[in-house]
């Protein structure tokens, strides 16, 4: 027997449609599009999945993107307070360039440095190892389950490198693209056994109206 861990991304937020990049730390809702999105998520996980825990991130737009996905399942959502994105501590509120001006060290490239901690937030291997943790716990609490994870880029991104063995604090650490509402499908088979059989996948949004 194996546990299916499926790590989705959110639908669509509306910062990402009105021009302003408000940072990934905002709590933001869903556009119109990105509910379209969910739905199509949910369509898909009702046809080809056998959810049977669910859990969500407590932002918005997580939340939103469960809710959606819940209701085609029939699974009432979790919320864990630990898959949120990255603590923003003071950079909370701020656009990209209102926060590169204010912590010009901090920002790079528009996302915080990996070895940074933001002021009264976290640091990336805050990040990695709360969700890390959370989700071991999920996989502990339901083996041999099909298990859904509704969360950010950030979470995911840190628990597919947990995944594959590599720490916070690894140099070369692999990168991952996470469109909205992509699908990463992990499996685990006892303790020592991983498999990854899907990444980024967004094959439901192939007939979505652009």
């Amino acid at each position: 027997m194996a546990t299916d861990l499926i790590l989705a991304c959110h639908g669509q937020s509306v910062q990402r449609e009105n021009g302003r990049l408000l940072g990934w730390w905002t709590d933001v809702p869903l556009s119109p599009l990105g509910r379209r999105q969910a739905l199509l998520l949910g369509g898909r996980l009702q046809r080809d999945a056998d959810i049977q825990s669910l859990y969500t991130s407590p932002l918005s737009r997580a939340r939103e993107t469960a809710s959606l996905i819940g209701d085609c399942v029939r699974v009432t959502p979790i919320v864990e307070p630990a898959l949120r994105e990255l603590d923003s501590g003071d950079l909370a509120g701020l656009s990209y360039e209102e926060a590169r001006t204010r912590f010009p060290d901090l920002i790079v490239h528009g996302k915080v440095s990996a070895d940074g901690r933001i002021p009264g937030g976290e640091s990336y291997a805050d990040l990695h190892h709360r969700v890390e943790w959370a989700i071991a716990r999920m996989v502990k609490r339901s083996p041999d389950h099909q298990i859904a994870v509704i969360t950010h880029g950030g979470p995911i991104v840190a628990y597919l490198r947990a995944f594959m063995g590599y720490e916070p604090e690894a140099n070369h650490k692999p990168r991952f693209v996470c469109n909205p509402t992509s699908v990463h499908h992990l499996r685990l088979e006892g303790l020592h056994e991983k498999t990854v059989v899907s990444l980024n996948d967004i094959a439901h949004l192939s007939d979505m109206p652009t």
